[in-house]
């Protein structure tokens, strides 16, 4: 049985702020205010973001209206601590 490791692809900053429809300068400022508080990695001057914890980091902070699902599966997503 092969582990599937796409979940730990690592995107760079110009491909998670695409992703979140923000500019690579928002994620620069939320990374030194800690405003916002989207895991990273960092190795030597390197940034990349793992795919897994951005949609995580997304999942947590979806605010819902009363009367909406917040059932993650009923999505089809789903967010498991344990593989983190």
């Amino acid at each position: 049985m092969t582990k599937d490791l796409s979940k730990y692809q690592l995107l760079t900053p110009e491909e998670t702020a695409n992703y979140l429809g923000v500019k690579v300068q928002t994620l620069a400022a939320w990374r030194t205010s800690k405003k916002y508080n989207l895991p990273y990695v960092k190795i030597g001057k390197i940034i990349r973001y793992q795919q897994y914890l951005v949609n995580k980091w997304l999942a947590e902070n979806t605010k819902y209206k009363p009367g909406v699902s917040k059932d993650f599966e009923a999505y089809g997503l789903t967010i498991d601590d344990n593989e983190v």
